[in-house]
């Protein structure tokens, strides 16, 4: 097997394992509300770190890149966090 064949079925697994884990998500959305939003939310950030590993190199890449893509993800979940309240808690008057 050549060095491209390989390269080629990391990213068939990859994809099976994505397609295995929105499985997982379609059965999870049967569960319990409470349980089914943390089975969901919790996989969605298991396969965006398998994208951003495997689909944009970012396995193959410095430390200190993967640690600046991480600090930047943390930034924007505080930033969404502290203004959400804002945008989605909106009175139904304020809203007309």
């Amino acid at each position: 097997m050549s060095d491209s064949d390989s390269h080629n079925s990391s990213y068939v697994y990859t994809w099976l394992l994505l397609v295995v884990l929105l499985g997982l998500s379609l059965v999870a959305a049967m569960l319990n509300k409470v349980v089914a939003l943390s089975v969901i939310f919790a996989v969605a950030v298991f396969k965006a770190a398998i994208v951003c590993g495997n689909f944009m190199h970012l396995r193959m890449e410095p430390r200190w890149l993967t640690g600046v893509v991480l600090f930047a993800v943390i930034v924007l979940a505080i930033f969404w966090f502290g203004v959400a309240p804002d945008i989605v808690m909106v009175p139904l008057v304020v809203a007309k």
